[in-house]
Parts: C-alpha cells; sequence; structure tokens
C-alpha cells in the first residue's frame, strides 16, 4: 500500500491500466534526468558492502540533520569511504538520494503487500487493510531518516519526478485491487487508489514527525489513518 520504486530509466514496472493514469506516468517519465542514476552497481561482495554503507551514511544524515546538509563529501566521511570510490558509483548527491529511496521503498512494497497476498478473500477487508497498515508503520519505524528522505524526493527538482513515479504506480496497484473486489470502473478506481496513497504517506510523515500537541511516532495517527482509510473505501467495499 505504499510507494513503489526501483524503476530503471525508460522503464516504469508497472502493469497496464487506465488510459488517464498511463498518461500521467508517462509525464512523469519524460521529466526524468539520467545524471541521477547510479553508475554502476557492485558485483563484489566487497563492493557491495561499500556501497551499502554509502547509503547507509546518507540515512543517518538524513535523520539527525535533514537533506539539506548531505553531501557527497560528508556522506563519504561518514561512510568512512574515499571520495573517489563514492563516485564510482554515484555521480552526485542526488544519485545517492534516489538509489536511498528505491532500497527502501522496495522493503516498504513487500512490507505493505505481504497482508494482501496472504488474504484469501474470506476474511474481512478491513483486517487486511489495517494489517497492511501496520506492516508499513513497522517499516517505517526501522528505517532511518525516512521521512527526511521522502521530502527531499518531493523538493529537489532532480528528484521530483522519481516520486511521482513510485506514488503513481503505488496507486495503480491499489487501483487494480479495488478493480478485483469491487468491480468499480477502472478511472474511479484510479483516483481512489491515489486518494488512499497520498492519505497513508502523509499521515504516516506526520506520525514519523510529530507535530504541536502530537509527539514522534504517536499511534493515535495510525489509529486515525485507519479509520479514514477504511470509512472511503467502505462503500465500495462492504
Amino acid at each position: 500500500m505504499e510507494e513503489r520504486g526501483d524503476a530503471t530509466p525508460g522503464h516504469s514496472g508497472i502493469t497496464s491500466s487506465s488510459r488517464g493514469m498511463s498518461s500521467a506516468l508517462e509525464r512523469v517519465l519524460e521529466r526524468r534526468p539520467a545524471d541521477v542514476e547510479v553508475r554502476k552497481r557492485p558485483i563484489q561482495a566487497r563492493g557491495a558492502a561499500t556501497f551499502d554503507a554509502i547509503l547507509d551514511a546518507t540515512a543517518l544524515l538524513l535523520d539527525q540533520a535533514g537533506y539539506e546538509i548531505v553531501t557527497t563529501n560528508l556522506v563519504a566521511e561518514v561512510a568512512g569511504v574515499n571520495i573517489a570510490t563514492l563516485y564510482q558509483y554515484f555521480p552526485s548527491k542526488e544519485a545517492i538520494l534516489l538509489a536511498l529511496f528505491r532500497r527502501e521503498t522496495d522493503s516498504r512494497i513487500a512490507a505493505g503487500q505481504a497482508p494482501l497476498d496472504r488474504a484469501d478473500g474470506s476474511g474481512d477487508w478491513r483486517d487486511v487493510v489495517g494489517d497492511a497498515i501496520d506492516s508499513l508503520v513497522a517499516m517505517r519505524r526501522g528505517q532511518v531518516g525516512a521521512t527526511a528522505l521522502r521530502r527531499a524526493m518531493r523538493s529537489l527538482p532532480e528528484l521530483q519526478a522519481y516520486e511521482r513515479e513510485t506514488m503513481i504506480s503505488s496507486a495503480r496497484t491499489v487501483a487494480a485491487d479495488l478493480v478485483r473486489r469491487a468491480g468499480m470502473p477502472e478511472q474511479r478506481a484510479d483516483l481512489m487508489g491515489l486518494c488512499v496513497m497520498e492519505t497513508v504517506t502523509a499521515l504516516l510523515d506526520l506520525w514519523s514527525l510529530g507535530d504541536v500537541g502530537i509527539e514522534r511516532h504517536d499511534d493515535r495517527i495510525v489509529d486515525e489513518l485507519k479509520k479514514m482509510v477504511t470509512a472511503y473505501l467502505a462503500p465500495e467495499l462492504d
């Protein structure tokens, strides 16, 4: 139920859906710059460890100070690698952020999808939605710097198209499930899928950060999120 990621240039990894959503995705893909893709991916175990250390250091910096402070030099220092080694894999800080976003998104996709895959259709759909949200919350709790990373993806011009691609892809996954379960028209399902995903993501951001009168990781936000999503879907799924 959350963001999908790890798309490669020119390929969204998305199955066919309604024409309107497809057109929107095509416009997003046209705006993706090429210089934020990784230069190469490691083959050897040692290289993979270095690659992951760079991403982990970036996550730590995001968590401690936000994306504005992140630079390639600082990431290399925190990761304990030579800057030349970092540039073997990443051409820019935006490329590092995108790689981290894709890694964390893949984990969230798996966490949110697992309850849906386990559902056999015999139980209450509300329980499935609740389990999916709980899985996303648990995953978000364990991902260092996740909310700051999402803000970077939405704020930095070089990365915005990638974030929108991910959101549209996730929305279409929800939409396909609504079509399957409720037989609703695809255009309506696409709109509802996007509304669900934007709501889930925004409230998980609030849960991650807190606000005036709301402490960080206040589970009341999770309860409200479940109420909102189930109330929104009930007219179609009951």
